[in-house]
């Protein structure tokens, strides 16, 4: 099953021009497209992600999808073992892509898509053979991403490596800023910014 997921905040009228060309496509299995709160938009996938599961997760930036990274994404997308398991593929651009790479600490303004390969497994627990595909998917996806990735897609185990990755050339900035905030590093159960070193020195 393939989920086309469009998004679209504006005038209605405008946002049923721009869907006319993909409900033309073909007929769907579903067409749930409507109009909702932004809450309930976001909220729409919480009953696919049920507490007590197993998950495991990895994220890159990609650039435009390439003849060869579309190879990668057909061979390995469907090669998992739990029926749960999943792959994303967001479509970046628009208003993100407007403004400077510096203009915010948020990262990946210049990525054509954000993809995030997920192993989900409805027994639970910390191992499954999904890890390996994965780890195995996101391997082999690393030659035609950028570099860079959603810190809000990073797993809880990947390093300080991949924390800058998110940030970019921003990161020593943070961490300037969080020694001056938070010299004691108080806040750090999330993808964390060390404070730098010559601040707190």
């Amino acid at each position: 099953m393939l989920l086309v997921i469009p998004f679209f905040v504006g005038d209605p009228r405008e946002g049923e021009e721009l869907l006319r060309p993909l409900r033309a496509f073909g007929p769907p299995a579903a067409d749930l497209v409507r109009y909702k709160p932004y809450v309930e938009q976001q909220a729409m996938f919480d009953a696919g992600v049920p507490h007590h599961w197993g998950y495991y997760w990895k994220s890159h930036y990609l650039p435009p999808l390439t003849d060869a990274s579309i190879e990668v994404l057909l061979e390995r997308s469907w090669a998992k073992s739990s029926p749960a398991s999943y792959t994303l593929l967001f479509h970046m651009g628009g208003a993100i892509a407007s403004r400077p790479e510096d203009s915010s600490a948020a990262s990946g303004r210049d990525a054509a898509h954000a993809m995030n390969i997920n192993a989900a497994w409805p027994a639970g627990g910390p191992t499954h053979p999904d890890i390996a595909w994965c780890r195995e998917y996101f391997a082999a996806m690393e030659p035609h991403a950028t570099g860079g990735v959603y810190v809000n897609f990073l797993h809880n185990d990947e390093g300080e490596a991949r924390i800058r990755a998110a940030y970019g050339s921003r990161y020593d900035r943070l961490a300037q800023i969080k020694a001056k905030y938070d010299p004691d590093n108080v806040f750090q159960s999330n993808q964390n910014i060390k404070p730098s070193l010559a601040e707190e020195g």
